[in-house]
C-alpha cells in the first residue's frame, strides 16, 4: 500500500526519506514487521528503507528486489 503521510516513525532514515521523496510507502505485513521506504514497480522493497520487526530488531539500509542488499545497519534487541 502506497501513500503519503507525515511520519510517526522518528528516525534519521525516515526523516531523510521524507525530505527527499516528500512521501514514502508503509508496508505492514502479517509476518510481523513494518517497512517504510522505497519500492520498485513490482511493489517490492527497493532502495533505502527502514524495517521494524515484531521482536524489536530494526534494519536501516538498502534493499534490492525485496531483499536486504548492500549497506545497512541491523540493530538486534538484546
Amino acid at each position: 500500500m502506497m501513500f503519503c503521510v507525515a511520519s510517526a516513525i522518528d528516525t534519521p532514515l525516515v526523516s531523510w526519506l521524507l525530505r527527499k521523496l516528500m512521501c514514502y510507502s508503509v508496508d505492514v505485513r502479517q509476518a510481523g514487521y513494518t517497512y517504510a521506504g522505497e519500492h520498485n514497480d513490482k511493489n517490492q522493497r527497493h532502495g533505502l528503507g527502514h524495517a521494524e520487526f515484531h521482536n524489536g530488531d530494526i534494519y536501516d539500509g538498502h534493499y534490492e528486489n525485496g531483499k536486504r542488499h548492500g549497506s545497512g545497519v541491523y540493530k538486534l534487541v538484546a
